[in-house]
């Protein structure tokens, strides 16, 4: 059973943000200010932060969706997002009515924009990748934009290579 670093519960929605440092990699300011960021997503579903660094899933995937489940179930709304150095990858998902919004692109789009401060070029800035991820994550939710370069230069990419096919 996990031990949490911390949890926030919204008094009008029954949402959570959880903090939930496994591996230790915050300090304890670090964890009261990522769970002061994390509160406004339960407006929306709970938010979970878990970072790990040992777990017997077969995938980072596997990993944040049981997490996520054994603690809400299959359908409830919310977000979690994993710093996971076992398998040396950041993942985030959504569950429930949050998915609408914050779809499996827009999650990948956010963790290609957050997860450089992940590593060791940047001294693996654990904090400020969970502090750019959720601020995205509620960026969306909220129903504002956030930058896509990775989707942007794919379909360019994708553009090009079926206008050169076409001359073929």
């Amino acid at each position: 059973t996990p031990v949490f670093a911390g949890t926030i519960t919204n008094k009008s929605t029954g949402y959570e943000a959880v903090l939930d440092d496994q591996a230790d990699f915050l300090t304890d300011d670090q964890e009261r200010a990522l769970l002061d960021q994390m509160a406004p997503i339960t407006a929306y579903g709970n938010a979970v932060l878990v970072c790990t660094d040992s777990h017997s899933y077969s995938s980072t995937e596997n990993f944040a969706v049981n997490y996520f489940e054994s603690r809400y179930g299959t359908h409830d709304d919310g977000v979690i997002f994993v710093i996971d150095m076992d398998c040396r990858e950041i993942y985030l998902v959504t569950e429930g009515s949050t998915r609408k919004a914050l779809n499996s692109a827009r999650c990948n789009s956010i963790t290609d924009n957050t997860y450089i401060y992940a590593t060791e070029s940047h001294d693996r800035d654990f904090y400020t990748c969970a502090s750019e991820t959720f601020s995205q994550v509620y960026t969306v939710l909220n129903g504002g934009k956030i930058a896509q370069p990775m989707k942007y230069i794919c379909n360019a990419l994708l553009s090009l290579i079926i206008g050169i096919l076409s001359f073929i």
